[in-house]
């Protein structure tokens, strides 16, 4: 198990380098949200969801301001 996380932290540090290198600058919480995806803590699928919940309360915030 050990193993499995150590792994899984490297490419968790690999994708945010990529991500600055592009310019994005990804949040500890995103980080952490893909880090239960690939532990298999959640599915993909409930990831989506969550990202989706996210994404309409901002927007339903944003339209009553």
């Amino acid at each position: 198990m050990k193993a499995t996380q150590i792994t899984i932290d490297a490419a968790i540090r690999n994708a945010d380098a990529l991500l600055r290198m592009e310019g994005m600058h990804p949040s500890t919480e995103v980080l952490d949200e893909c880090r239960r995806v690939l532990s298999g803590e959640i599915s993909h699928e409930q990831y989506i969801a969550k990202l989706r919940e996210k994404f309409m309360e901002t927007e339903h915030v944003a339209v009553q301001s």
